[in-house]
């Protein structure tokens, strides 16, 4: 046994010695430190989902590359085709040249998210 866990099993030896109320008390301050109550969390999400099937860490990341390739349908509505159409060519062209990459990805470098109604 190191000697963190040696100190480990003292504190736990004296804290289940405690009587109930002030073992209660204890627990109650703990949990009123963020961050103990998020380290409390997290060491219960943990045991919770030990026994839950995992996957590496490169499974994952390949998964998320081939989600990220999946095409994306862009389309216009009617009068903005017409706006389109009517615009001077090199104006079209490049108007055009920035919908393309929405086909790829939804939020290309440099995008800028539009406020207003979605469709």
């Amino acid at each position: 046994m190191t000697s963190i866990q040696t100190t480990a099993e003292v504190f736990w030896t004296a804290f289940r010695a405690l009587p109930k109320k002030e073992r209660e008390a204890f627990m109650a301050r703990l949990y009123s430190d963020r961050r103990y109550r998020e380290d409390l969390i997290d060491l219960a999400l943990i045991k919770q989902r030990q026994k839950e099937p995992s996957k590496s860490l490169k499974t994952y990341s390949d998964g998320q590359k081939e989600r990220s390739l999946m095409p994306f349908s862009v389309f216009l509505k009617r009068s903005a085709e017409k706006e389109l159409d009517n615009l001077p060519p090199s104006i079209h062209d490049r108007v055009v040249s920035k919908l393309l990459p929405l086909r790829d990805q939804s939020r290309p470098p440099g995008a800028i998210k539009l406020k207003g109604r979605e469709a």
